[in-house]
């Protein structure tokens, strides 16, 4: 077994420093990347709103998208976006109490597309299309401010959507250089129970539960050391102090407090953070054993993990000789 099953605390100034270059990190994504981001999805979503428009007659003649243009991409996404508030796929599908809303599935289902035409329509947004109740036609300020509203609210959602694609792909840049050190990546089922459905030594999987009753919790990450220890990870990405609180000390504290009941001695807990965290919610997680490591600087992190690897190659090689 590994001699530490405790990753080490940074001190107070290395908090410090951390805490204030991943808010920098954080600034920047804000106010540079998605300002941009932003600006590109409002003047795609304004073209999309304006299409359904020209096509639906301001929206007065719904019923033409029946006809099969509601599976098409360009159209769905704004037609969600008529009712008030806009409906999501997911909620579109439980609304309309439908197997799915595929485009797959519309194209073939007449009766699906009238459902969901009929139902959009019996509850748009009558603040930001006012002509449709009662109809009329639309007054071109009516019409010109029913697109920039509804472009914003679209635009805003897909800004929203990037930013977690961007969290995903920090979680794959840092398995990537899991596998660039030496480890490898594994499918396993879950829930993981105990150690013995665990990752195999130098190894790692991504995604699973660890539970055992009502105990333990979702981990991003575990990885299993060359030595055998155990690190479930939890990557977590705060906009906010405020927000902070509920991920760091009401998520990520008490599932590491499960996943080591769950799985006993050989067990060390981290969190990879990015965004805004205040200091005294970090000084918590590290009084609770729980290691804290940074998206914007993994130096610290894969150091640990780097432990043990020359030591089980050496015990590799003197068993292979002694037999």
């Amino acid at each position: 077994m590994p001699e530490l099953d405790r990753i080490p605390p940074q001190s107070k100034d290395e908090l410090k420093v951390d805490r204030e270059a991943s808010i920098q990190v954080l600034r920047t994504e804000r106010l540079d990347e998605e300002t941009v981001e932003y600006h590109e999805a409002f003047e795609a979503s304004q073209g999309l709103v304006e299409d359904l428009l020209e096509l639906t007659d301001d929206l007065r003649n719904l019923e033409v998208l029946s006809s099969g243009d509601l599976a098409e991409r360009k159209y769905f996404k704004p037609f969600r976006y008529i009712a008030g508030p806009p409906i999501s796929e997911d909620d579109l599908k439980m609304l309309a109490g439908l197997e799915s809303v595929s485009f797959r599935h519309l194209k073939r289902d007449a009766e699906a597309r009238n459902h969901i035409v009929a139902l959009v329509r019996d509850n748009h947004d009558r603040s930001r299309f006012p002509w449709l109740y009662p109809d009329a036609e639309p007054d071109e300020c009516e019409k010109r401010a029913a697109v920039l509203a509804t472009a914003t609210m679209m635009a805003a959602a897909a800004t929203a959507e990037q930013r977690k694609s961007k969290q995903a792909k920090k979680q794959d840049a840092f398995c990537k250089k899991l596998i660039e050190v030496g480890y490898t990546q594994v499918k396993l089922p879950s829930p993981i129970s105990r150690r013995e459905e665990l990752p195999g030594h130098g190894e790692f999987c991504r995604g699973k539960s660890i539970r055992s009753d009502q105990d333990g919790g979702h981990a991003d990450i575990i990885v299993r050391r060359w030595d055998g220890l155990v690190v479930p990870i939890e990557c977590t990405a705060s906009s906010t102090e405020l927000n902070s609180k509920k991920r760091i000390i009401e998520k990520s504290i008490t599932r590491a407090r499960g996943w080591r009941r769950v799985l006993g001695a050989g067990t060390a807990p981290a969190v990879m953070l990015a965004g805004a965290y205040s200091m005294d919610e970090l000084d918590q997680v590290q009084s609770a054993g729980i290691g804290l490591w940074w998206f914007h600087n993994p130096k610290r992190a894969f150091e640990f993990l780097g432990q043990g690897k020359r030591r089980a190659a050496r015990d590799r090689l003197t068993a292979r000789l002694d037999g």
